[in-house]
């Protein structure tokens, strides 16, 4: 989750960044509305979750 937040902090307006987790990440998915930054989670077939951050463009 650290790893994913401090990847957030890089993204400049409009960047997107895409994470794999093997569980759907619920702190991280809090954490990312608290700062404000859009975030979509979706379960993936073989297990897991696939979770796209958008940076808001200004």
């Amino acid at each position: 989750m650290q790893q994913t937040l401090a990847a957030v902090d890089r993204l400049g307006p409009g960047q997107v960044l895409e994470v794999l987790t093997p569980l759907m990440p619920m702190p991280l998915l809090t954490a990312l509305a608290e700062l404000g930054v859009k975030a979509q989670a979706t379960t993936l077939p073989e297990g897991g979750a696939k979770v796209i951050i958008r940076r808001a463009s200004p």
